[in-house]
């Protein structure tokens, strides 16, 4: 993470980031990019491209890139920002870039994209922790995040666990994107009967400590920042009232 190299290696292959900017460059109303390799944890490597410009939507992006570029070139996460951070020296602030991919992956998000269905809601909270990111929506697709094929294994694990069903990580190969993963679920015999629906997003879609007892412990409208969530916490927030 970090390299000035303008070629990488990932899942075996050599990848020129120059030709994945050179792409994004073309697209309409973009006028820089940036593409870099981020390691969401260790031996979780993926690519992420930022780009800067008005009017550019990472999904309009994302489609045009997959006819120019193949699978394995294809960023796990679009930013769009006004302008790119710089350092003192006038440089392009990689690690604040770094810092937020997965945070802010368009400038136009809408709270009406965040899941509404209690299955969603939970699906949603154990991506973030998976794919250590702040914020999931209903039509996020898994692999698109930077999910790989151990993530998926860890992913469908919790959801086993969470909702006492008997599914196979091919549920998620075959139902990548949330909504219809929650669907898949449920037509699987996982169950939410007791849960409510919960806001555990602000506004600026940064997550939001859900639990009571934990908001009280760091303040109403402090977001909270352990990543480190268990599961019990987890049934918790999904099944909690009041």
């Amino acid at each position: 993470m970090g390299r000035v190299d303008h070629q990488v290696k990932l899942r075996g292959f050599r990848i020129e980031l120059d030709e994945i900017q050179c792409a994004l460059n073309e697209c309409p109303g973009v006028r820089e990019s940036l593409a870099v390799l981020q390691e969401l944890s260790p031996g979780h490597p993926r690519l992420v491209a930022f780009l800067v410009g008005e009017g550019v939507r990472p999904e309009a992006v994302r489609a045009q890139l997959k006819q120019r570029l193949p699978e394995h070139m294809l960023p796990s996460a679009i930013t769009v920002l006004p302008a790119f951070p710089l350092t003192p020296n006038g440089k392009i602030d990689r690690a604040a870039l770094l810092a937020l991919s997965g945070r802010e992956r368009s400038s136009e998000r809408s709270d009406d994209d965040l899941p509404d269905a209690p299955m969603e809601r939970l699906l949603a909270r154990i991506w973030c922790e998976v794919l250590n990111l702040d914020r999931i929506e209903s039509q996020d697709h898994f692999f698109e995040l930077g999910g790989d094929s151990l993530l998926a294994s860890q992913m469908m694990a919790r959801a086993r666990r969470l909702l006492n069903v008997k599914a196979s990580v091919n549920v998620l190969f075959e139902a990548p994107v949330l909504a219809k993963l929650a669907k898949r679920l449920q037509s699987e015999g996982a169950r939410l009967d007791q849960a409510r629906a919960m806001p555990w997003w602000r506004a600026d879609g940064r997550r939001v400590c859900p639990c009571p007892a934990r908001r009280r412990a760091c303040g109403s409208s402090t977001v909270c920042r352990d990543r480190a969530r268990r599961t019990t916490s987890l049934m918790r927030c999904a099944f909690a009232g009041g």
